[in-house]
C-alpha cells in the first residue's frame, strides 16, 4: 500500500483579503507560520518523495511544518493563473468586466481569465503529474506541497471522480490530506483535513 499526502500551504494576507490569486506570491502572514507550525513535530516517519509549488507560501508552509525535509520545487503544483484578474474581488470582476464574468458562470471549466488559465488547464497538468508520481515505483510515501485549486483535482483523480466532482473537496489552510493506494492502483481517502500524520 502506499500513501500520497498532500498539504495546502498556511494563511496569507491576500486570502483574508477575498481576492482571486494564484501566480501573486505573497508571503505567509502570521497567523499563516502559526498554522504551519502547528504541524511541526507531527511527523512520523520519512517520506520518500516531497514535491512543492514553486511559489513562496508553500515553501515556508513546507519549511516551517517540516524542519530538515527537501522538497523538490513542482511548477505543476502552482495554483491557477488568474491572469488579468489576480488580485481582483468577485465585485471588481463583476463590476469592471461583467461578460466575461458572466461567461465564467456559464462555463466555469473552460472559461480562460484574460492572460491566465482555465480550471481545465489546471487539472490537466495537475491531473497528468499525480499519472507519473504514481507511476515511479521508488516510494510508498508521498508529501505534495500545494494550493486549493491542485489539491481539489488531486483528490478528485486520485479518486477517479469526475473533473466537476474537485468542488467536493475543501482543502484548508496547513491542513494534510491523504489518499491511500493498493497494488493495484485503486485509491481510496484516507484523511481530509488533519494535521497529523501517523
Amino acid at each position: 500500500m502506499r500513501e500520497l499526502w498532500m498539504l495546502r500551504h498556511g494563511q496569507t494576507d491576500l486570502n483574508v483579503a477575498g481576492v482571486y490569486f494564484g501566480t501573486m506570491d505573497p508571503p505567509l502572514n502570521q497567523t499563516g507560520f502559526a498554522q504551519a507550525r502547528h504541524l511541526a513535530g507531527r511527523l512520523t516517519g520519512p517520506f520518500d518523495l516531497v514535491l512543492s509549488s514553486p511559489l513562496l507560501r508553500a515553501l515556508q508552509t513546507v519549511e516551517t511544518a517540516f524542519p530538515g525535509i527537501m522538497a523538490a520545487p513542482e511548477r505543476a503544483l502552482a495554483e491557477r493563473d488568474f491572469g488579468e484578474w489576480e488580485g481582483l474581488s468577485a465585485a471588481q470582476m463583476k463590476e469592471n468586466q461583467p461578460a466575461l464574468w458572466h461567461s465564467w458562470q456559464e462555463d466555469w471549466m473552460h472559461f480562460t481569465p484574460p492572460g491566465g488559465e482555465s480550471f481545465l488547464d489546471m487539472w490537466q497538468r495537475t491531473a497528468s503529474l499525480l499519472d507519473h508520481v504514481l507511476a515511479r515505483k521508488d516510494w510508498t510515501r508521498c508529501l505534495l506541497i500545494s494550493h486549493a485549486g491542485p489539491i481539489r483535482c488531486l483528490l478528485a483523480h486520485g479518486l477517479q471522480l469526475p473533473e466537476e466532482s474537485s468542488w467536493r473537496f475543501a482543502p484548508e489552510h496547513a491542513r494534510l490530506s491523504c489518499l491511500r493506494f493498493n497494488r493495484e492502483g485503486y485509491g481510496w481517502l484516507a484523511a481530509l483535513n488533519t494535521d497529523r500524520v501517523d
